[in-house]
């Protein structure tokens, strides 16, 4: 298990490995660590979460992949509009809805070579909860097992319950996704969606390479500043899925 391969789904990971809600009771924000490679060099970088009611804004300090040659500076997930907003630089930016997102994901697939799979009941999730426990930024937290197909080891998420935030849209299941990433969402899915979780703690566990943690909540800060950051920046130019395929098309002209 090459942690590279884990965090290439991070990001995919973060937005669905966490509990369905009807109503947000946390409204703030939460910064995330990220611990990666490159080229055999270790990275760290730092990913925000500003989360209302009804709209979720995620940042890192630098673009962050979306999918293999498209980054995007932010995004936002607008549950009262329905809609996907990626911030795409050069003061534009990207609204999606998800079926488009969907199509897009399956165009991507094609391209690249991969598969698209759909969860079938024979592929059970290798997941698992254990007795360990441990106090994160004062939250208590469980660990969850999620163990990888070659055997070579696994990763821990430690989760907290009661940080409860509507995710609305990435509640639902989606079209079009690789085989790997399709069976992580699902694996998710049965395992946290029931019950009301926030991850807390990633951890990479590889016989070949070690232990590392991946991923890991630094803060969260219950503020009003949230509602400032979940809206689109002024002078920002909104272009639709066919605008911006025609923009990617022509050049950025």
């Amino acid at each position: 298990m090459k942690v590279r391969n884990v965090i290439s789904k991070l990001f995919f990971l973060s937005l669905i490995l966490m509990a369905n809600s009807a109503f947000a009771q946390f409204q703030g924000q939460i910064t995330m660590r990220i611990y990666s490679e490159n080229d055999g060099r270790d990275e760290e970088s730092t990913l925000n979460m500003f989360v209302t009611a009804d709209r979720i804004m995620f940042q890192g300090e630098s673009a962050f992949g979306i999918d293999d040659g498209f980054d995007a500076e932010g995004l936002l997930i607008r549950n009262d509009k329905k809609d996907f907003v990626l911030l795409t630089g050069d003061n534009s930016a990207l609204q999606v809805t998800k079926k488009e997102i969907e199509s897009f994901i399956g165009l991507a697939n094609g391209w690249g070579g991969s598969s698209t799979s759909k969860y079938t009941e024979d592929k059970e999730p290798n997941y698992r909860y254990t007795e360990r426990t441990k106090k994160i930024l004062g939250y208590d937290c469980t660990e969850l097992v999620l163990e990888g197909d070659d055997d070579d080891g696994y990763i821990s998420v430690w989760l907290t319950p009661g940080i409860d935030i509507n995710w609305g849209m990435l509640t639902e299941s989606w079209e079009g996704l690789d085989e790997e990433t399709d069976r992580a969402f699902r694996t998710s899915q049965d395992a946290i969606f029931t019950g009301k979780s926030f991850p807390m703690l990633v951890e990479v566990h590889s016989r070949k390479e070690g232990s590392k943690v991946v991923a890991e909540v630094t803060s969260l800060n219950k503020s009003s500043i949230a509602k400032a950051m979940v809206e689109i920046p002024q002078g920002v130019k909104i272009l639709s899925y066919g605008d911006f395929l025609l923009k990617m098309m022509t050049g950025g002209r």
